[in-house]
């Protein structure tokens, strides 16, 4: 999900590509999405925006009458952002369009592969969601502090994170971050943290100085992390170098009471859940990290692409590949309809020559009417024939 610092570079990139164009015309939405239709009615509009935590608005404006205006509140979801892009540009999972009267004729897209993003006209920002850290500071600091009391606080700090009514704009990997350069336990009492720093005897670092500090760095990087699930990611990789904790090799791992996964190192504190296990990546991160990271996708495209030619060769066998049995064998239970293999094969021989010494049993009976003489009957057998033998004795008489 884009957390705060990727939502404020969206709203910037949609500053910066529709500065000084004017927008017209009906406002495109598809089919699929469950969000509202969008109408507003002006020949000629502007559009820029304005980001608070994990929301964006943006603003409509009639270039003739500057008090006909629209703002659409914007949540991303798992995977929202914007695009801008030529109107004959075929932009997949594009769910609300705006679209340009300059030459050439662009169009700004909502692109949300997941469909988890949602929008609504709206001239205020959501009642459920508090101050930005990262811009509102000192309005943060105290919704968090004047709140103490709130039953929010009684669960374990990791957890309190992802409030967005105090901890706005903070998502999965900021809360680790965050939680790890500020030597907080994940798992430690969310309220007993914070009351140390309003009495002013906490022994470290200022828990919610970080909560402003971290989030700002990523800004600084000019970009964070990677949500179009339809990109490549390389331009990510400075962000991916940024980050200390989060999903990084060497550090530890747990899911916390909403499964929510948390990365953290030692000890995770007193409300850790009970009966799971910690997780741990097996060493620290290593330089050459991304080289690895690339061979491990190789390996998985090969893995599938061993698994497609085992698919597309059902009834042909590698007798050279001593792993065919095995891949078979997977194939079997997922399929139930693939051939078996060649140990299968020699089963089903070694059966045929039953099936025929079952065939050929009629014929000997036949025989026994015929010419040639049948085989001495043995045991019920035998029985059955003396009493065809004593009926006919009963006929002569």
């Amino acid at each position: 999900m884009p957390e705060g610092p990727e939502v404020y570079m969206s709203g910037q990139f949609v500053n910066e590509a529709c500065k000084g164009r004017f927008f017209g015309g009906k406002i495109v939405k598809s089919a699929v999405s469950k969000s509202c239709e969008v109408t507003f009615t002006s020949p000629k509009y502007t559009i820029s925006s304005e980001t608070r935590g994990k929301e964006l608005g943006l603003m409509l404006q009639c270039d003739e009458d500057k008090e006909n205006k629209l703002r659409i509140l914007f949540r991303f979801g798992m995977s929202g952002h914007f695009k801008f892009a030529p109107v004959d540009e075929t932009v997949k999972h594009a769910h609300l369009s705006f679209f340009t009267q300059d030459e050439p004729k662009m169009a700004l897209h909502f692109v949300d592969v997941r469909r988890f993003g949602s929008w609504e006209p709206c001239d205020t920002w959501g009642a459920d969601r508090g101050p930005d850290p990262m811009f509102e500071y000192d309005k943060f600091r105290a919704n968090v502090l004047d709140n103490l009391s709130n039953k929010a606080f009684n669960k374990p700090l990791c957890e309190v994170m992802l409030e967005q009514k105090f901890f706005n704009g903070v998502g999965n990997y900021l809360r680790s971050e965050i939680m790890y350069r500020a030597k907080a336990p994940p798992f430690s009492c969310a309220r007993t943290l914070l009351e140390s720093i309003k009495d002013g005897t906490a022994t470290s670092p200022d828990f919610l100085q970080f909560c402003h500090d971290v989030p700002k760095e990523v800004i600084d990087l000019g970009t964070g992390k990677n949500y179009d699930l339809t990109s490549s990611g390389e331009d990510h990789e400075d962000f991916d170098e940024w980050l200390q904790c989060y999903n990084n090799l060497g550090m530890d791992s747990l899911a916390d009471h909403n499964k929510r996964m948390v990365w953290f190192e030692g000890d995770p504190g007193p409300m850790a859940p009970k009966g799971v296990g910690v997780k741990k990546k097996p060493a620290a991160k290593p330089k050459g990290a991304k080289p690895a990271k690339k061979d491990t996708k190789k390996v998985s495209a090969d893995s599938k692409d061993v698994a497609k030619a085992v698919e597309e060769e059902k009834d042909e066998t590698d007798a050279t590949n001593g792993g065919d049995k095995e891949v078979a064998t997977s194939s079997n239970t997922r399929r139930g309809k693939r051939k078996a293999p060649e140990p299968n094969e020699e089963v089903e021989e070694e059966t045929k020559p039953k099936r025929k010494k079952t065939t050929s049993e009629p014929k000997k009976a036949e025989g026994a009417k015929g010419r040639k003489r049948a085989p001495e009957p043995k045991g019920e057998e035998a029985e059955e024939e003396k009493r065809p033998k004593r009926s006919k004795r009963g006929s002569k008489k």
